[in-house]
């Protein structure tokens, strides 16, 4: 289970989530008002044993300070049945803690059915996710390895024939495995369909295999499955994987509702290379956008992300939230690793996409950055930067019968502690008594501007 430690200093009151659910192409709360989901992975060591990348509740209390409200958890189907039909429910209770800590801080939590590479058993010891059960009958397990050997496990995957004999068998129903993964679901989702934070699930992180044939109708079950003990939760329905690398999907649109395209996006010359060279990123992201539209459903970029010590990293980071802003869509960034270490790195197959170093620090692929989290109406523009000065501004049209709209943009984090709000056309607006959170209202609709910037001569400055 996990150990909570709260020091005596920082006490949270119980959670005060509100469920999600999808509109159009917006995710609203009960009130009807837009929200926009901006956080983290967790972890990245949380692949291989002991499957628990997190040892303390402290160790989340960083995200409210960063504006994290939601998590991509994941959830590895080997830790919770390492044997067929045998379940270590200890597993599921520190997993079950672990939501709860997290819904304490505000954030929304996404289960997320985790697997690269189908198993640690398959793809030469280099992925992880499925049982060594799992595997196909016709193949012989390999030994776990995870290490340097696997820096390469995306190539290899597709290259190896024994990995994709798995995944056939697993689909046809052989060996009683796709049943065995939904009984996963079942049980996982009955257990955890009453934690306020749960906001819904991630069926099958990043599948391989025919996304019209084999991977569509095992989401539509999967989905039947999930939906039968938590009908309002939101599905998070994933690409094949050859889509992260900016691959068109033929995935056929899902029959349910209530669900979210949420795709991965992972730029060939920073995940191999390490080096961003500069190639814009409108493209790949207007195509999971464009996908999204033509489903009208939400976007939800479940990955993304650049080594903390590629070259030109940060920038390439900067440029894709700078996308993310221009269509008001929500993601969640790879990784957060507290157990990080330069020689193990995120504790997988070489990879170094932590946010933060072995002291906490973050890396320069992570800065505070704002973020519209909730909009009383709909959505028109937002522009976040901070060089040469940090600069924030949100063009909306207000409706007044859902409330407020708020604004992540910590005073003293991203301003150092003294800012000017500008406000116009009928706005009230304020920081919240944290002084993280900008809260606006207005009596009249229509169009309304918010604008934050460094205090000048001549403006009214709000100060710590």
């Amino acid at each position: 289970m996990l150990v909570c430690m709260a020091s005596a200093s920082t006490v949270y009151a119980q959670a005060t989530l509100e469920p999600l659910h999808t509109q159009g192409r917006s995710l609203r709360d009960a009130r009807g008002a837009t929200v926009v989901l901006r956080g983290l992975n967790l972890t990245g060591d949380a692949k291989v044993p002991p499957f628990r990348g997190i040892d303390t509740a402290q160790q989340l209390d960083v995200l409210k300070a960063w504006g994290v409200n939601v998590a991509r958890l994941l959830f590895v189907w080997e830790a919770f049945e390492p044997r067929r039909g045998q379940y270590d429910e200890g597993y599921l209770d520190y997993y079950g803690d672990l939501v709860d800590a997290l819904g304490e801080r505000d954030v929304h939590v996404i289960i997320d059915f985790h697997q690269d590479a189908f198993s640690r058993y398959a793809t030469q010891g280099c992925g992880d996710g499925f049982p060594a059960w799992a595997l196909s009958s016709s193949v012989r397990a390999k030994t776990p390895d995870n290490g340097r050997n696997c820096a390469s496990w995306g190539v290899q995957m597709l290259l190896d024939l024994e990995t994709a004999q798995s995944w056939n068998d697993f689909y046809a129903g052989k060996n009683g495995v796709r049943a065995s993964y939904l009984e996963l679901l079942h049980r996982v989702s009955e257990r955890l369909k009453d934690h306020p934070a749960v906001l819904g699930y991630d069926m099958l992180n990043e599948p391989a295999g025919d996304e019209a044939s084999q991977i569509a109708p095992l989401f539509a079950d999967a989905a039947r499955t999930l939906r039968g003990n938590d009908p309002d939760a939101v599905l998070f329905v994933s690409p094949g994987v050859l889509a992260s690398a900016g691959l068109s999907t033929a995935m056929p649109r899902p029959a349910f509702n209530n669900f979210v395209y949420s795709p991965h996006y992972y730029d060939a010359a920073v995940s191999q290379l390490h080096s961003w060279l500069g190639v814009s990123l409108e493209a790949p992201v207007r195509s999971m956008v464009d996908q999204a539209s033509a489903w009208n459903v939400p976007l939800f970029v479940g990955e993304f992300g650049a080594s903390g010590n590629g070259l030109r990293s940060a920038e390439y980071i900067d440029e894709f939230y700078a996308r993310l802003n221009q269509h008001f869509a929500s993601a969640a960034q790879w990784n957060f690793t507290p157990h990080w270490t330069p020689r193990a790195k995120d504790g997988w197959n070489d990879e170094d996409f932590s946010i933060v170093d072995g002291a906490g620090a973050l890396r320069p692929t992570y800065r505070v950055r704002a973020y519209p989290a909730r909009i009383a109406g709909e959505a028109v523009s937002f522009t976040e930067r901070n060089w040469p000065a940090p600069f924030v501004e949100l063009v909306w049209q207000h409706a007044p019968a859902l409330g407020e709209t708020r604004v992540f943009a910590p005073l003293t984090g991203l301003f150092g502690g003294h800012v000017a709000i500008d406000a116009r056309d009928g706005l009230k607006c304020a920081y919240e008594p944290d002084l993280r959170y900008v809260r606006c209202t207005a009596e009249t609709a229509g169009t309304k501007h918010l604008r934050l910037q460094p205090c000048s001569l001549g403006t009214t400055c709000t100060t710590e």
